[in-house]
């Protein structure tokens, strides 16, 4: 008897410890070990895929007879026929249980108030809740009843019918979950109800045709498994994964409005290019999902190695596509709700902790993507990985990471904003008369403050992100280490300027919105920056000065202003009369709506200051908050006309008189050149 050869051909890529163990539990003796030549490479992708288009089309002809043999195993197309009818009447029996136990939903007007967002989860919720069991009753029933009633040759072909219901139903399901048509007391998804009931009509009719290509495919799949049936199946994926494609296209205006809501821009033109882009094309993700789900499909129909794998990992991917930006947005909707009626004080910890689940939420899609397919990012990687594979685990720390680092910078940066005073009014723009009131030193102090965090979480984030991704990072702290003594020796300018205006700072010299007067410039303080100053000139120039050329500084916007002011009187004039009435006219002032809040004194005199030729000075002041002496000074002043001309109170006028003691002979001379006394002005 001729000597037989038994020739093994292991794969390629095969791992290995694999590898060894098989060799191993081969008969030692008589194994020859070959490296793989030109002639026993693996096969390309695409020679792979043609060899499986050829060999379908050659076995597509064998496709009537498969299904008559699959038939005779009813007792011919009659039996098959009838197998097919008790099945449809098995389901029809199930949803018929569904309906009736079901219980129904209250009915709701499209005109609904508006709810809490929580409110809304627990109402959406119990509808899931609702629905599952339903779809759990119709599975039910449905496979008890075709198990009774079909034949033992058709159970597999029912079991699988029905779980191919099952499928589309479960899709429907969500997009009511989320549209909620007629229910907006439980819609989650920011529609209105015109556009709720135009998505799930259309995903009613989109995924009702993807029923019936699916049921096709299944039959298929069990009549004529293998070969001759496979070109059919294949071309059938295709054409059913068309109304899902279309499906992504018409609902792209309202998605893309809901895109732009969930980014706070209600009105497209007040959405950035980028934003933009996204809600005009997100559909193109959701098609090319779609694509490769049927190309994958197709693919394992033909018998495609590791197509059916692909297949499944298509499927979690469209799930996680379609689910996350809705958990994101619902976060970001109770974020908000609970914004508005929570304590101010809650409010950092609030956003911190929805900014740490939004993180967590995106973190998590990645991470069930990557086991989708077949990526394990919490397995260590297998002996000779390379690539992507072996940074997995890094990328998913440095994923955390950056996560932490967002919900720190939301938190610390909603604490700062709750402590800070209002903003000051706009002083970029031309400014009156009213200059100089400044704002709280927290509003001045805590900008800096937010820099300063925002620049160290950046950098924490940045080295724990490197860190995780493997790089060294000893060398990076010592370089700054370096960089910042060569900065200290380098850049003693800008060292004092930093350190010069810390200590400003530090004891309150000035403050955001106040007046300043330097020997550098003055105006008011615009902003304030690590190592420099901004003030505006009231006629507009800015200044930009380094804390450490300020030198001294006259603030003339803390506490209060003193305004004090003399005019002139007569002689003659009764200086109490006087006084009484600069004090009454003080007290109406007090009792003007337009300077209401405006006096820390009122307005009084204070006598006879000094005397001037045949005319008394009468001094008055008052007290003013900063920045309002301007307008009290205006409104004083012609108070004051007024009340001296209603009293028949003189002011002094300037007065000339010429004497004619010379006699009228000087007189007439001085007449003649041209001169002439002249009257009391």
């Amino acid at each position: 008897m001729a000597e037989g050869r038994i020739i093994i051909t292991l794969p390629g890529d095969l791992d290995p410890a694999i590898r060894r163990q098989v060799l191993d539990a081969l008969p030692q003796g008589g194994v020859e070990i070959a490296a793989p030549d030109a002639a026993t490479a693996a096969p390309l992708p695409t020679e792979i895929v043609d060899a499986a288009i050829e060999t379908a089309v050659a076995a597509s002809g064998a496709l009537p007879d498969a299904l008559m043999a699959y038939a005779a195993q009813f007792g011919g197309v009659g039996g098959l026929l009838l197998a097919l009818l008790t099945i449809a009447a098995a389901m029809a029996a199930g949803y018929a249980a569904e309906r009736a136990l079901r219980r129904p939903e209250p009915a709701h007007g499209a005109t609904e108030t508006e709810t809490p967002f929580t409110d809304t989860l627990l109402r959406a919720g119990r509808w899931c809740a609702g629905r599952l069991v339903s779809l759990a009753i119709f599975i039910g029933v449905a496979l008890v009843l075709a198990r009774l009633l079909t034949p033992e040759a058709a159970r597999p072909l029912a079991d699988a019918l029905i779980f191919a219901t099952v499928l589309p139903r479960l899709m429907l399901a969500v997009v009511d979950l989320l549209a909620a048509p007629g229910a907006p007391r439980r819609r989650l998804a920011g529609l209105d109800d015109g556009d709720a009931r135009m998505v799930t009509r259309l995903a009613a009719a989109a995924l009702a045709l993807n029923w019936a290509f699916r049921v096709v495919v299944v039959f298929l799949s069990h009549a004529a498994a293998g070969a001759p049936g496979a070109l059919a199946v294949s071309a059938l994926i295709f054409v059913g994964a068309l109304p899902g494609v279309i499906y992504w296209f018409l609902v792209r205006r309202p998605v893309g409005g809901l895109i732009l809501k969930a980014f706070g821009a209600a009105d497209p033109a007040q959405a950035g290019p980028r934003l933009r882009f996204l809600a005009r094309n997100w559909s193109f993700l959701y098609v090319g999902v779609s694509a490769m789900n049927a190309l994958s499909g197709a693919s394992g129909a033909l018998g495609v190695p590791g197509a059916a794998q692909i297949g499944r990992s298509g499927g979690v991917t469209t799930l996680v596509a379609v689910l996350t930006p809705f958990i994101v947005a619902g976060i970001a909707l109770w974020r908000d709700e609970r914004r508005a009626v929570s304590d101010p004080a809650r409010h950092a910890a609030l956003l911190g902790g929805a900014a740490l689940a939004k993180g967590v939420v995106i973190v998590a899609a990645m991470i069930f993507l990557l086991r989708a397919w077949g990526m394990d990012p919490f397995s260590p990687p297998p002996e000779g990985a390379s690539g992507l594979i072996l940074l997995l685990p890094a990328l998913l720390k440095a994923a955390f990471a950056v996560v932490i680092g967002a919900a720190l910078w939301r938190t610390a940066s909603e604490l700062i904003a709750a402590y800070a005073a209002p903003p000051p009014p706009d002083l970029s723009k031309p400014m009156g008369d009213e200059i100089g009131m400044g704002g709280s030193r927290l509003g001045t102090v805590l900008p800096v403050l937010r820099a300063f965090a925002l620049t160290a979480i950046s950098v924490m984030t940045a080295m724990f992100a490197l860190s995780a991704l493997g790089v060294n990072i000893a060398p990076l702290l010592a370089g700054a280490g370096v960089l910042g003594l060569a900065l200290g020796f380098g850049a003693q300018r800008l060292v004092a300027d930093v350190i010069s205006g810390m200590f400003y700072l530090y004891e309150d010299a000035f403050r955001v919105g106040e007046y300043l007067e330097t020997s550098q410039g003055k105006g008011i303080v615009e902003r304030i920056s690590f190592r420099s100053v901004r003030l505006r000139h009231p006629r507009g120039p800015v200044f930009t000065i380094p804390f450490s050329t300020m030198g001294t500084v006259q603030n003339h916007s803390r506490d209060y202003v003193k305004v004090k002011f003399v005019f002139e009187v007569p002689q003659h004039t009764d200086l109490e009369r006087v006084r009484k009435l600069v004090k009454k006219v003080g007290e109406s002032l007090l009792e003007d709506p337009e300077l209401d809040g405006r006096f820390l004194e009122p307005m009084k005199s204070q006598g006879a200051v000094g005397i001037k030729g045949q005319a008394f000075l009468v001094g008055v002041k008052f007290v003013t908050r900063p920045g309002q002496q301007f307008l009290a000074r205006r409104k004083a002043m012609a108070a004051l006309q007024r009340a001296f001309e209603e009293n028949d109170i003189e002011l002094m006028t300037p007065r000339i008189e010429f004497g004619a003691a010379a006699g009228s002979a000087d007189l007439a001379e001085m007449v003649a050149r041209g001169g002439a006394p002249e009257a009391a002005r």
